[in-house]
């Protein structure tokens, strides 16, 4: 009986340790990103499915799911483009359609046999081309400005994507870098082996 009740309080305390131990270590881990966590357990292929192989982008998104700032971001950048898409489309179904109809009314007139009046309406739709055209410049001068301003929101995004993973990569490289002890520990255990071997090959000569 003693020694079932003393083996009993041995595993109540260990079991104790242990999971003091864990709740220890895993604020540290937590701190560290999840695509930079070491992971042992997992296969290489578990590995792999994790991210993407890019790993600002990995990290960027790990810290995408936790800042609203950056959700923010991600669902205006979204809806713009959306936007930008919609709007660009409008005014090129538009176009085309006036366009399609200049051509289909060019094809028309020059099988009027009548060269006279052939000219005279073929001048009449030519004007309204020039007229047509005239008007769809602010479109146009739009639509530049708009493509400069999603190249350049564009460039941006990725800036920050690297300023965002290079933030979470100093604090990784702060509070994860290797102890050197190992190292000097396997350069000494070199050292000892290399003076064992001296002795051997002394005593041989």
């Amino acid at each position: 009986m003693f020694m079932t009740k003393t083996l009993l309080s041995f595993c109540i305390v260990s079991l104790f340790s242990c999971t003091t131990g864990e709740e220890t270590r895993q604020p540290e881990q937590n701190n560290i990103p999840k695509v930079l966590q070491e992971n042992k357990e997992g296969s290489i292929g578990e590995i792999k499915k994790r991210g993407s192989g890019d790993l600002v982008e990995d990290l960027y998104e790990e810290k995408l799911r936790s800042s609203p700032a950056l959700k923010a971001i991600e669902n205006l950048r979204d809806e713009l483009r959306d936007s930008q898409r919609d709007s660009v489309q409008l005014f090129v179904d538009f176009r085309n359609k006036n366009e399609q109809y200049f051509t289909s009314a060019g094809q028309h007139l020059n099988s009027l046999n009548d060269s006279l009046l052939r000219n005279e309406i073929t001048s009449i739709i030519e004007k309204n081309k020039d007229l047509f055209n005239n008007r769809i410049t602010p479109h146009k001068s739009l639509i530049s400005m708009l493509d400069r301003k999603s190249i350049s929101a564009g460039e941006k995004y990725t800036v920050l994507m690297v300023l965002v993973s290079f933030q979470m990569m100093k604090e990784y490289q702060n509070k994860k870098i290797p102890d050197t002890r190992s190292l000097q520990a396997v350069i000494n255990e070199y050292n000892g082996l290399i003076q064992k071997m001296d002795s051997v090959i002394n005593k041989n000569k």
